[in-house]
């Protein structure tokens, strides 16, 4: 599973975040969501994430959010 290569690759305590837009992205939410990260689904549909985002612009947002929320806590 690449969720799980990647966090064994990355540093400890690493917070991994996935967004995906299709039911083929369901398996790496469920890994997400087993190492304690957050899982978001772009778009309409059934999904195991616990956030949701509308569209490609809401994740731009969401993004350019995320960044600001980071550098902010570096500071």
């Amino acid at each position: 599973n690449a969720v799980q290569e990647l966090l064994r690759r990355w540093p400890a305590g690493t917070f991994p975040v996935a967004l995906g837009d299709d039911a083929g992205d369901e398996e790496m939410f469920d890994e997400v969501l087993r190492a304690g990260g957050l899982a978001v689904k772009v778009g309409p549909g059934p999904t195991a994430a616990e956030h949701r985002l509308k569209d490609p612009a809401d994740v731009g947002r969401f993004l350019a959010a995320l960044a600001g929320a980071l550098e902010a806590a570096r500071s």
